[in-house]
């Protein structure tokens, strides 16, 4: 599966860089401790399984994962949210 950059660059996904950012913003939201790997880990499969195998534009990856967070993780989601709100100001 490869995304497709807000540019139109298409990249191969990496699953590790998504769990790296549901940790973020679990530790953002202060809910992460180290024992929640095994759930950062299935969350990530969720959204994998809700893509499928074909390529998936970064928006729409972003949006399934917020999904997820909003359901498991309520405060990362919105930390995630407020952290996006930042980020699109500057």
């Amino acid at each position: 599966m490869n995304v497709i950059k807000r540019d139109g660059r298409m990249e191969p996904f990496d699953e590790d860089k998504m769990k790296g950012s549901i940790k973020k913003a679990m530790i953002d939201a202060q809910l992460f401790v180290e024992e929640q790997a095994d759930e950062i880990n299935d969350m990530a499969a969720e959204v994998l399984v809700e893509i499928g195998s074909d390529d998936v534009d970064v928006s729409e990856l972003r949006n399934k994962i917020l999904e997820v967070l909003e359901e498991k993780k309520p405060p990362a989601a919105a930390a995630w949210r407020e952290f996006d709100g930042k980020y699109k100001a500057n």
